[in-house]
């Protein structure tokens, strides 16, 4: 009972965090394009089925083994989460990427506080004015956020070893 309350547990938060890696937005669905990643998960599985089966066969030596494969597996995947972490944090494309989006979120802010105060002043010729630019900058921010999504995905594919 207590090898399958583990493997329960360790597979739960392994094969399904790989949905979006624990990581912030922008890099979970990267985290699925790595090959290194996808091998740990595919190496993680197996050793999960092979824990079942020795289970079934009551054969504790092999068990114990499995589980330590199982708990090193795992250290690797999470080893090699961080390094891909690291490695898309530090890529220069992303890192300009992030900057854009920085100077979009300050336009969009100055945008929306130029339209509440031409709304409040009863200006229409300028709330016209204001919605336009709003619109342009938030256009403008979504094809930035896409950008910073493809050169993430671009490191993500390269293999980490």
């Amino acid at each position: 009972m207590k090898v399958g309350i583990f493997v329960s547990i360790l597979v739960c938060s392994i094969l399904a965090s790989g949905a979006y890696a624990g990581e912030r937005h922008g890099q979970g669905h990267v985290a699925t394009l790595n090959p290194t990643i996808a091998v740990d998960r595919a190496t993680i599985r197996s050793d999960v089925t092979q824990l079942r089966t020795d289970k079934k066969a009551s054969n504790a030596d092999a068990v114990a083994a499995d589980k330590t494969k199982l708990s090193t597996d795992a250290a690797t995947l999470q080893s090699d989460r961080t390094a891909l972490h690291t490695a898309i944090s530090s890529d220069p494309a992303v890192q300009a990427d992030k900057a854009t989006l920085k100077t979009d979120y300050s336009k969009l802010s100055t945008d929306r506080t130029q339209l509440r105060t031409d709304r409040t002043a009863g200006n229409t010729a300028a709330v016209a004015t204001d919605k336009a630019t709003l619109t342009a900058d938030r256009t403008q921010d979504k094809a930035d956020r896409a950008q910073l999504i493809k050169d993430e995905g671009v490191v993500a594919a390269k293999p980490l070893r």
